[in-house]
């Protein structure tokens, strides 16, 4: 193994860590397998409906409206969040599985060329990404640490 990829299996097995920890795991050894488990639920973590209520109260929305979707899960917010306010949603999440998975949910709800998904781990995703009007963390416990 050459040091780019030791590197890599360093940085994903923090991810994995930080990710077991957020979910009170013990260890990582299920975390590979958390595609599988969840492959029959869409709704993963925050619930859509609960998130576009405090959206409608307390934010002005239209279609210039730009949104980043932290751990987005299968995408069921982002697409929600387009759907109701056509506003623009970039979601990450580090399961690839889950990104595939909200893209051809976007497509299926005809939101994909405003609804965007990309694989990332939202550790480094939260050091580059700017300009966002509302940025949403839901439901994955401290995956980003616990120290500001």
């Amino acid at each position: 193994m050459n040091w780019f990829e030791e590197k890599g299996a360093r940085a994903m097995s923090n991810i994995e860590e930080n990710l077991a920890k957020s979910l009170t795991a013990k260890t990582t050894e299920l975390i590979p397998f958390l595609p599988y488990l969840l492959q029959d639920l869409w709704e993963l973590g925050s619930s859509p409906r609960d998130i576009k209520e405090l959206i409608a109260k307390h934010i002005p929305v239209c279609e210039e409206t730009k949104v980043l979707d932290l751990a987005c899960g299968k995408g069921a917010v982002s697409i929600q969040l387009t759907r109701t306010f056509g506003c623009k949603v970039k979601g990450i999440d580090i399961f690839k599985e889950f990104i595939a998975y909200a893209k051809s949910k976007a497509e299926e709800y005809s939101v994909e060329k405003i609804c965007e998904f990309i694989v990332e781990d939202i550790n480094q995703s939260v050091r580059v990404e700017r300009d966002y009007d509302i940025v949403i963390l839901g439901a994955v416990g401290d995956v980003l640490g616990n120290s500001i």
